[in-house]
């Protein structure tokens, strides 16, 4: 059995650039000793954020929108017309921090602090253009969308964890 690596430029040469790139991924072209055999599955633990209490975890997601509020409330002169521009990290990073109750609740969160705030007329719950409404639920889909893809890449990796952990 042949140990090592192959060389880059044979890898080059072989399987162009992406293969060159990615060559040290693949099985192909990593060569284990025989005698150690392949090295070990074993999954990466859990994140620190993870072993927080779940309410805890929940509580950070809702604060975020909060946080985002402010600091847009602070830049407001600067990013006028940008209604939305730091409310969709909020719920991009919302499900991450505080899973599906937590990427929902900050969707919302979020929803009414722009609504409120920053949609004309400002500090009113009226709505002055008919195009704030599309604005909204296109922010609310997304928002959804990344609570619902989060929920399910947090039971995948739970699912392989115990599959590889066992």
């Amino acid at each position: 059995a042949r140990t090592g690596t192959r060389s880059t430029e044979g890898q080059w040469k072989q399987h162009g650039l992406l293969g060159a790139i990615a060559g040290c991924y693949t099985r192909e072209m990593y060569r284990w000793p025989a005698a150690k055999g392949p090295p070990s599955m074993k999954l990466p633990t859990k994140q620190a954020i993870s072993s927080m209490k779940p309410w805890l975890r929940v509580a950070a997601a809702w604060l975020l929108p909060f946080i985002m509020c402010l600091v847009q409330w602070l830049l407001w002169p600067s990013i006028t017309p940008a209604r939305w521009f730091l409310f969709y990290p909020a719920i991009f990073l919302a499900p991450w921090i505080g899973g599906l109750a937590g990427g929902l609740g900050a969707t919302a969160i979020s929803t009414l602090l722009v609504w409120y705030f920053f949609l004309p007329p400002s500090l009113s719950w009226a709505l002055a253009e008919s195009s704030s409404l599309f604005s909204i639920s296109i922010f609310v889909a997304c928002g959804v969308g990344f609570s619902f893809f989060y929920e399910q890449v947090r039971r995948r990796d739970d699912r392989f964890r115990r599959l590889f952990d066992s």
